[in-house]
């Protein structure tokens, strides 16, 4: 399933959009992530029937996959976007984890088989990262412009009643 022509990752700007910002880059990314997961499940599926894969490698997977879809998890999945990014960062640490406890051919075979590199799994984990990095700094800079025209606000209005009472 992987589509680069190259062997290069791809650079912010070969997916930057014309006048796009880092946050499109990162969005983008992350899509393609997304993209991957069908790919992913095959991985995971064809690793658990796998007798050569060890059991810890698929109780990782286990794991990984029992916290995707079980209601209760660190950030509740009824949070939009931020619900789904734990869940998916679980499940692909969980891949990657299992992957690095599967012999090296027996995981290769895999990985190939499912249209996925090791640097994939990498690089879907940093990307998730990245987006979680974006998202958190415009929050903090929205609550910031928050927080300084509700600070300014009061400021007036205390301002307003210090007149009235030195007037009255």
């Amino acid at each position: 399933m992987h589509e680069e022509s190259n062997d290069h990752p791809a650079t912010p700007e070969s997916v930057t959009p014309a006048g796009g910002s880092a946050r499109s880059v990162e969005l983008q990314r992350f899509w393609e992530a997304v993209k991957r997961l069908p790919a992913y499940l095959k991985l995971v599926t064809a690793m658990v029937r796998d007798p050569e894969v060890p059991n810890a490698a698929k109780a990782m997977l286990g794991v990984g996959g029992v916290y995707a879809i079980s209601p209760v998890d660190l950030v509740p999945g009824v949070i939009p976007v931020a619900g789904q990014l734990d869940d998916l960062y679980v499940l692909l640490t969980a891949i990657q984890q299992a992957v690095k406890r599967t012999p090296s051919a027996v995981a290769e075979r895999h990985l190939e088989a499912a249209g996925i590199r090791r640097e994939d799994i990498d690089g879907d984990l940093k990307s998730i990262r990245d987006l979680v990095r974006v998202a958190v700094v415009k929050t903090v800079k929205f609550g910031g412009k928050i927080l300084e025209r509700a600070s300014r606000t009061a400021v007036r209005f205390a301002n307003e009643q210090f007149r009235q009472d030195r007037a009255g």
